[in-house]
Order: C-alpha cells, then structure tokens, then sequence
C-alpha cells in the first residue's frame, strides 16, 4: 500500500505527458517551414490559406526569440483568413547569419524584397507586424516598400525613418519598458497624432495608439487582445470588414494548456525519477555511506554498501533528509556546516570584489573585441564574466573550494544527464519544433563551450554554499546571484555597451537561477558533489544561453 501513492503519481505524470504531447500535435497549425531565396537565407514559416487569403501578414519578432514567440499571434491572424509569414531575424532561431543591428534590418529588407519580387506579396493587401526589435524593423521598412499598414507592437528604440510608415498601429504595455512606451508616443506624434477615420485609412495615414492594461513588454504577443487590434487594424486598411471568427484563438489556447499538461507532468514524476536514477548511480546518502557526509559522520558504521543493497528505502522528502543528516552529525558529534567557512558576510564580500572587478578589467581592456570564444550575442561576454569570475573566486576561497573537491564519475554522470533532459525538456514544453530548428551544430557547439567556461563559477558557488539547508543559505546564494547583476547592470550604466541583452533577460534568467538552485539541490541530497552540481548548473545555463541569444 506504501507504493500505490507513487505508482498514482508515475500513472497520472504519464497521462499527463502523453495529453500534452497529443495535444500539441492537435494544436500545431497547418504551417508549411521554407527557407527564403534571398541573400540572408532567411528561415520562415508560412500560416494560413495558400490561395483567396483576406491579405498577407509578414511577421517579425523581437530580440533573443524567434519565430516560435509569434506562433500564437500568426495562428490567429491564419484562421481568420490570413497568410502569414513568421520570418526568423538574422542570428535568432535557425538563422545562420550572424547577428548585428545592422544586419537585422538588410536582412529583413532582403526578406521583404525577395517576397515582393517573387509575387509573394503585393503593397496594396499586406502588412508589417513586428514585436520590440521587430517593432523597430517593420517601421523601418517603410522606406523600403511601402505597405498597407504597419502595426508596431512595443517597439524598441529605433531612429525615426525618413518615411513614416503608412496606416501604423502602434502598441504598448500598461507595464512595458520606460523607453519603449516613449517610443510608441514619438512614433505617434511623428505620424502626425490619431487620426482613425475611413478616408485616413483610404489615404494611408490612418495612426492610433493602444495601451494594453495588464501587460508586460515580453507578454504582449502572448495576449488575445493585442491579436484582435491587430487583425482590426489590418482589415480596416485594406478594406476588409471581416469580423474574427470566434474559434480564432483556439489553437494557441489549446497549445497553451497542452503546455500546461506536459510541464505539470514532468513535474509530477520528477520524484519517482529522481529516485530511480539515484538508486543507478548509488548517490542517495545512506547510514554506513560516509562518503556523502562530512569528516567524522557515518564513521562508525558496519558497511558502506550503497543504500539500495541495504534494503532502505530511498529518502524522498528533503524534511526526512534533513532530519536523517541532522541526527547523523549530532551522533557523530560532529557540527553540522552551516555555510562558508569565512561567513556570509565574508562569502558576500568575495563575490563583490571578484564580480565588479572582473567586469571592470574586461570592459576598460574591451577584451571582446579580439577574444571571442563563443561568437554569441552578449554570450562571449558572459562567457569571459563567468570564466574570470569563477577563477579569482575558486583563489579567494581555496580552502574551501579544496575541501568540495571529489570527482565521482557516477554523480557527474547523473548531473550531466538530468542538466541535458532538463534543457531539452525546457524547449519541448516552448513547442516541440524548437527542438528541431534551435538545437542545431552552431548552437551544439556553443552550449559545449559555455559549460567549459562557467563550470568554475558554479563550482565556487556550490562549494561555499556548503550543505548547510534552510533559508539563510537560499538568502546567500540570492546574494551571490545578485552582485553578479548588479556588476552587470553597472558595467551597461556606464559603458552602455556589454551585457544588454543579459540585462534585458534579467528577468527570465532570474527565474531559471531559482529553478536552477533548487534542482541543483535536490542533486546535493541524493549525495552527487559538489562537482556534480557545478557541472549541472553549468549545463542548465549554458543551454538557455546558448538557445536563446542570437549567433553572432
């Protein structure tokens, strides 16, 4: 009877998974992936009827993304009649190019111009719609062809073109970026103000500006009412009074809660695998296993067979684990480590002078210019931030780094496999072709190299958090992350120069270090090393960076 709760736990993990899966593949749109002919190669992805579409919609989406973040988007304008091209911006998604500025906007004008010579497209029933970069690049391309309508949704900065473009939609978030919802009132004021009457749009210099309640700057192409403005905006340009049909939103919904249903069912058999792969490895801390604990523990012991071949049962809570080390240290009489040997005062001080000398040298010195192991947009400089970093901190705290020392290929091996699953399954549950067009050799091999590079901050990270458990040490490892930000955010203050794009992902990858922390600590208690758990962290990080900056 012991066992039914985690057999119901594996079952309804499996149901869940497999509705998910099922789910997804329903709620795939009938898309047709091209690679253009024009001189950048451009990747795309076409949405909706082939033949009597209202329009064509050409999409571009933002900065560190790719055409996946406007799938929802480009399904709601398909199932209401229009062809959509989702084109991937140069050095993001399956492009090949590498990334600059510049290089965005050629490419995106070849984009334009090979589908406007091929007959893809025609001025009088097309439009732009661009997302943060794309916002930008689709105002922009009005000096290249101009178009029905032009719908810029929390556009980024951008130096006001020498044509304005026609019929432009302008959007932004109730909570978007300070500068972007200036932008959106300087492309406003630049078109000449709001004018939404049917002889502006006749004339093409129809111009509006929306703010949307409730959104952020990275959630606005994710909101149906954005998707609905759009459409709106669209069909009022070119003619068409076409209302959206109510099933519009339905498949990025379904694809939403198929999403949903994946992730809660990785989630529910995270416990069940965990304890299969521990009982593999032999890595789950065990009376008579003196190996997982500290000097004096489990000395006394009978044996050191691994916990499975004892006949225990593994330890599944991380209260029972805690309760077991706790009584173990005080009958050995042993103090259990509560954190660094130099305090938390100490371990703060060491991560501040390292972080905010580190990127100190390497911006006054430019290294990046010359020095570019990973060619990554902002990912070299994260790259050499991490190495550095790591180095002087492994010297500033030897004595305990030393003591954290111990490679055991079993532990690694069980780090390295979990940090892989756990990346892949992280883009399968985004939608299951990313997989496909992002896990590409260029972006193999990077992930490779960003291991190797931020292995020895995570090492010194893991070795001065120490085994101790509880709050105060999640409350040191926030600090460590922290100065690491704040290094990054000064360094961008003055110069303006490195780690942008790191700053704007603050947010996501603030939310992968917390994931991150508390899987690296479920490793640490099944008994993996502190080694291990560097090389996982090493492995988790360097994937999202790897999958989400663009080629450079």
């Amino acid at each position: 009877m012991a066992r039914l709760p985690r057999l119901l736990r594996v079952a309804i993990g499996l149901l869940l998974i497999a509705m998910g899966v099922f789910g997804l593949d329903l709620a795939r749109p009938a898309e047709r992936a091209i690679v253009l002919g024009d001189a950048c190669r451009t990747p795309a992805h076409v949405l909706g009827p082939v033949a009597n579409a209202r329009g064509v919609a050409v999409v571009f989406h933002g900065l560190a993304a790719s055409e996946a973040i406007m799938q929802p988007l480009g399904q709601s304008l398909a199932e209401s009649g229009w062809r959509v091209y989702l084109l991937d911006l140069a050095g993001h998604g399956s492009s090949l190019v590498p990334f600059s500025y510049a290089r965005v906007n050629e490419c995106a004008a070849s984009a334009v111009d090979f589908l406007y010579r091929t007959g893809h497209i025609r001025p009088g029933n097309t439009v732009f719609v661009g997302h943060s970069l794309g916002g930008a690049v689709v105002v922009h391309l009005a000096d290249d062809l101009p178009v029905a309508a032009t719908v810029a949704i929390s556009p980024a900065p951008l130096i006001p073109p020498v044509r304005m473009p026609s019929n432009l939609l302008v959007l932004a978030g109730q909570f978007d970026l300070g500068p972007v919802k200036k932008m959106a009132r300087e492309l406003l004021a630049d078109a000449g103000g709001t004018r939404t009457g049917r002889e502006d749009f006749i004339q093409r210099r129809a111009a509006a500006l929306h703010i949307v309640s409730g959104e952020l700057h990275g959630t606005m192409v994710l909101d149906p009412r954005v998707w609905k403005l759009v459409d709106a905006w669209a069909s009022r340009a070119i003619g068409s009074a076409q209302p959206v049909p109510a099933t519009a939103v339905s498949r990025p919904l379904s694809a939403m809660l198929a999403g949903l249903a994946l992730l809660a069912g990785m989630v529910m058999l995270v416990g069940p695998a965990e304890t299969v792969l521990a009982g593999i490895f032999h890595l789950v801390p065990c009376p008579g296993d003196s190996q997982h604990l500290p000097s004096g523990v489990g000395a006394s012991a009978p044996t050191s067979r691994p916990l499975v071949d004892q006949g225990f049962q593994p330890l599944e809570s991380r209260r029972r684990y805690d309760r077991y080390f706790r009584d173990a240290t005080r009958e050995a009489g042993v103090a259990r480590s509560s954190g660094p040997a130099f305090g938390w005062r100490g371990a703060l001080l060491r991560w501040a002078i390292a972080s905010f000398s580190v990127v100190s040298l390497l911006a006054l010195l430019n290294v990046t210019a010359y020095l570019r192991p990973v060619r990554l947009a902002d990912g070299d400089w994260a790259a050499l931030v991490a190495l550095l970093t790591g180095v002087l901190l492994v010297a500033l705290a030897w004595g305990t780094v030393r003591q954290a020392l111990r490679f055991d290929p079993r532990g690694q091996a069980l780090a390295a496999a979990v940090g892989i699953a756990v990346v892949v399954a992280f883009a399968l549950a985004l939608r299951p072709e990313f997989v496909e067009t992002s896990f590409h050799f260029a972006r193999i091999w990077r992930w490779a190299v960003l291991v190797v590079f931020t292995w020895p901050y995570f090492l010194a990270e893991e070795a001065v958090l120490g085994d101790a458990a509880g709050r105060g040490r999640f409350y040191l490892f926030l600090g460590m992350r922290g100065l690491i930000w704040l290094a990054e955010l000064y360094i961008l203050l003055i110069f303006w120069r490195w780690g942008l794009l790191l700053v704007l992902l603050a947010f996501g990858l603030g939310a992968v270090s917390i994931g991150q922390r508390l899987a690296a600590d479920a490793l640490r208690r099944r008994g993996a090393s502190p080694t291990a758990a560097a090389l996982f962290d090493a492995i988790l990080a360097a994937g999202m960076l790897a999958l989400f900056l663009p080629l450079a």
